[in-house]
């Protein structure tokens, strides 16, 4: 499974990253994420990890992430694994003429007989991204965020 994403917002670089990159804002804009939490101590960097409590069809799932790759205000990757699936999401802020680009790569990887499943949840998913990068942009463009 492969979900690609992207979304213009009218904030710089650094201000888009400072919210994006730092999980435990993602309850504020990811319609899924019901709570984040940090588990690491220390500042978000490569090997940080959070906790997110996800509602998804109805059922509640708790879903650890670790940074991988962090290049503030650039880029960064996470892994994370539930169950026989495991995910990796990568994501670009690039400067554009009025704000920043946010383009990502979310790939899903399933051990043994759920790939019908995952099909499921990638559409369903694709569509929760799509509306949850409008609220981002609507947020940072209205300096809620």
């Amino acid at each position: 499974m492969r979900l690609d994403f992207l979304v213009d917002i009218l904030r710089s670089p650094r201000a888009v990253f400072d919210v994006v990159g730092n999980l435990e804002n993602d309850p504020k804009w990811q319609s899924a994420v019901l709570h984040a939490a940090k588990l690491t101590d220390g500042p978000v960097d490569m090997g940080t990890r959070f906790r997110h409590l996800f509602q998804v069809a109805g059922h509640k799932m708790e879903v650890d992430y670790e940074f991988i790759d962090y290049a503030a205000p650039r880029q960064y990757a996470l892994h994370c694994s539930w169950g026989r699936l495991s995910f990796r999401t990568s994501v670009l802020f690039e400067p554009i003429a009025k704000g920043t680009r946010v383009s990502g790569v979310i790939e899903g990887h399933v051990r043994g007989a759920l790939n019908v499943a995952l099909v499921a949840l990638s559409r369903r998913r694709r569509r929760e991204i799509e509306a949850d990068l409008q609220n981002l942009k609507r947020l940072m463009e209205s300096r809620a965020l």
